[in-house]
């Protein structure tokens, strides 16, 4: 009878023991890939900050230490008529700085920036690479992600400057004399 036993917990172990390994390397790569996921939001969110920085004030994106010695080069109308290609360039290039040799089991696939008139954009589509083929082929649409963040500048030094001048053009003419009658 105790020889019985025996067996029978030995194959209940072989159904067992391959499901407790499989359990135990989900979860493995679950934490891996969350932390892949927050690497990427990470990175997104610090271009997002650096670029809202940089249509205010130069600077440079890596550090993002403002560049007082070129404050002056730049027209007042900086933020609707720079060059897009150059920063669209610069924010895809950081981005793969960022993320270079940090992500365990993700393989970028695409980073896209985009910076339109103070609207800043960015995608990142990954892949996830697993060693486990049968999962692959149930898993294939999750494997496969985008993470995606939007922003709009402000510069409110800006809008001052600009609307100290419009009210210096406007102080001088009879119109800026028929609103303040009609205000008061």
């Amino acid at each position: 009878m105790n020889k019985r036993v025996r067996g029978a917990f030995s194959v209940e172990a072989v159904f067992l023991v391959p499901f407790v390994i499989f359990v135990i390397m989900a979860l493995f790569y679950l934490s891996f890939y969350i932390y892949d996921r927050a690497v990427i939001q990470s990175a997104l969110d610090r271009m997002i900050i650096r670029e809202g920085q940089q249509l205010c004030h130069p600077t440079d994106i890596n550090t993002g230490a403002i560049r007082y010695d070129m404050i002056n080069q730049r027209s007042l109308f900086y933020s609707i008529n720079y060059n897009k290609e150059t920063e669209n360039q610069k924010i895809q290039s950081y981005i793969k700085k960022e993320l270079k040799n940090r992500l365990s089991i993700t393989t970028i696939t695409k980073i896209e920036g985009n910076m339109n008139q103070g609207n800043i954009e960015a995608s990142v589509r990954g892949s996830i690479n697993i060693p486990f083929l049968p999962a692959k082929e149930y898993l294939m649409d999750l494997l496969h992600y985008q993470i995606s963040i939007k922003s709009k500048s402000y510069n409110p030094t800006k809008f001052s400057w600009i609307a100290d001048g419009v009210l210096d053009v406007v102080d001088d003419t009879a119109i800026y004399d028929c609103v303040k009658k009609y205000l008061n």
